[in-house]
């Protein structure tokens, strides 16, 4: 684990900070005041005792609703890499580190180095506890990791690969399929395929929906192989279920 910067940022309400990125995940907290802040498709609204963890490389702005002071760590390596997005943190209890770190880096006095080395490993565990918390409490950091790739697939019914869900939780494909099958009751591809039928179900229900266009909208390139997979699925095809007719049963 390296850190890369750490600083307080003062930021006026008539200056935005347009989109930017670091080499490095990025931890914003906000000290005072109120800011938006967008990355990944997702806008997030901070205020005091919050922050906000954003990978490296991952293009982000910051829109000031106030006057408001930020404090900003760089760090690689962190194991916080999965953990994108905004969260609380009642008590303030990382204010206090972050603060000292950016006195120890400013003053350099002799053993700065060390000092700021403990700190940094200070505000790691913590921001990964306050997450966990607010997670939930019994939830291990790659339980959590499970679940979150599960609220993707869900939000997006399905319609996305498994490496889309890993790149959207910064981890490899091959890493998140190590995970669900120690965390979940089935691989990624079972819970895509179980989203994507749920989709397609309420799409057939709806007036004059082809199968074709339900397929595209379902995240089937293939008209044909989605036919076959509904059929699996359901026993009926998907213009027998569009018309509510029952069909031989389901293969096992």
């Amino acid at each position: 684990m390296n850190l890369q910067f750490c600083f307080e940022a003062r930021c006026s309400r008539s200056r935005p900070v347009a989109a930017h990125s670091h080499p490095s995940l990025e931890l914003v907290y906000c000290t005072a005041g109120r800011f938006r802040t967008t990355f990944s498709r997702r806008r997030f609204e901070l205020a005091p005792q919050s922050f906000s963890i954003v990978p490296a490389t991952i293009p982000h702005d910051q829109v000031n609703l106030t006057d408001a002071v930020t404090i900003c760590m760089g760090v690689d390596a962190s194991g916080l890499e999965s953990f994108a997005g905004a969260w609380a943190d009642p008590g303030g209890i990382l204010q206090a580190p972050l603060t000292a770190m950016c006195r120890e880096l400013r003053g350099r006095e002799r053993g700065y180095d060390m000092v700021a080395r403990g700190l940094l490993l200070e505000v790691v565990a913590l921001a990964q506890r306050q997450i966990l918390r607010e997670a939930d409490g019994d939830m291990s950091p790659h339980e959590h990791i499970v679940r979150r790739a599960l609220e993707i697939i869900e939000h997006r019914d399905g319609a996305l690969s498994v490496a889309e869900v890993a790149a959207q939780l910064f981890i490899s494909p091959d890493f998140l399929r190590h995970l669900f099958q120690r965390h979940a009751d089935g691989s990624p591809n079972h819970y895509i395929a179980q989203a994507r039928l749920a989709r397609a179900k309420v799409l057939l229900r709806q007036p004059g929906m082809a199968v074709a266009e339900t397929a595209r909208l379902c995240g089937f390139e293939n008209v044909h192989y989605f036919s076959r997979f509904f059929r699996k699925a359901t026993g009926r095809t998907a213009t027998e279920f569009r018309q509510d007719r029952p069909g031989p049963p389901a293969s096992t």
